[in-house]
């Protein structure tokens, strides 16, 4: 943080110089124009070229069925757009329905224009109000909470929680987006990583994080859609021997939760040497439930050797930002 202090010019205006080191990083130079606006107590400045720099783009839906009018709207919001014009002749009532259900789950992006031929969508989040950090953290509690609670909607046939489980998966899908849009702003140059305080190295790690999360979620969800769906029933010692199973493998994504926090290697091999054990605790696992003769249960084996398999991901992806860690302590001087 550095102090500026506040000069005088005229009767009534006042003036602060801008720090060098910013002026340089944007490429600035004499007659350049600024914009600042006020956000509650702050004043925030940006140069006049950002501000310009709006990408909007348009859709045109006569030709998509919903889910590719959905995938064509979450990769526009993705990859930056600032505004998104749908267009149609007319908007059909279904489609209109997926532009709103779609819009939830992208943060930032609000409904501006709502007509018979068009929806106009802008994003109104700013990108310098969003933490990296603070939205791992998020997907990791609910990612652990959502698994926990699958297994057990499984384990004791409760419909209600599996339902819950479904829901809350629409929560880990915007921070995910809202990750993967943010990374895509950082390099498109439209926020500084002065302002993020992060490097991009970094932040594409936090986005191989947030992959490997939101992959979690999913299956915790075909888990729960089991439950739901109400075509399976689990014997009374299959049940008890998932609990046992998902009980050695779910501490294993609350420690990489603290590895990621930390960036430490050593938790990460910690992770990833006790491989063995779990690869045989699932076996045993799948042999008790082919005893089901139910392709469903195939699908409660397969979710837990996914989830260990994002654990070992993650705890790889660790283990090589380490080592871009070290070299950054390396180039300011550190002894490692």
């Amino acid at each position: 943080m550095e102090k500026r202090k506040i000069q005088r010019t005229g009767g009534s205006s006042f003036s602060i110089t801008l720090p060098k080191k910013w002026v340089e990083a944007h490429k600035l130079k004499k007659q350049d124009f600024v914009v600042s606006f006020q956000d509650g107590d702050s004043l925030v400045v940006l140069p006049a070229s950002v501000v310009q720099k709006q990408i909007r783009g348009k859709i045109n839906l006569d030709e998509l069925k919903e889910e590719e009018l959905k995938r064509e709207l979450i990769s526009c919001y993705i990859s930056g757009f600032d505004e998104l014009t749908v267009l149609g002749e007319p908007i059909t009532k279904e489609k209109r329905l997926v532009v709103r259900k779609t819009t939830q789950i992208l943060t930032g992006f609000e409904i501006i224009e709502d007509s018979t031929n068009q929806v106009v969508l802008r994003n109104i989040l700013h990108p310098e109000k969003f933490s990296f950090r603070e939205s791992i953290d998020k997907m990791f509690l609910m990612t652990y909470s959502m698994f926990q609670d699958a297994i057990t909607s499984i384990s004791e046939n409760k419909k209600g929680l599996a339902q819950d489980v479904i829901e809350r998966d629409y929560d880990i899908d915007k921070l995910y987006f809202l990750i993967l849009r943010q990374n895509r702003y950082l390099l498109q140059n439209k926020i500084s990583e002065e302002k993020l305080n992060l490097s991009p190295i970094k932040t594409l790690y936090y986005e191989g994080i947030a992959i490997q999360l939101e992959r979690i979620s999913d299956h915790a969800v075909k888990i729960a859609q089991i439950v739901v769906d109400g075509r399976f029933v689990f014997s009374r010692k299959s049940g008890q021997i998932l609990q046992e199973t998902a009980q050695k493998i779910l501490p294993l994504l609350k420690e990489a939760e603290y590895f990621v926090e930390d960036i430490d290697k050593t938790k990460a091999h910690k992770v990833l040497n006790v491989a063995p054990k779990i690869n045989k605790s699932i076996d045993m696992f799948s042999l008790e439930i082919i005893k089901q003769g139910s392709a469903r249960a195939g699908i409660l084996s397969d979710s837990l050797d996914r989830l260990y398999g994002y654990i070992k991901n993650m705890a790889e992806l660790t283990i090589d930002q380490s080592v871009v860690k070290m070299d950054e302590l390396k180039g300011q001087g550190f002894e490692i």
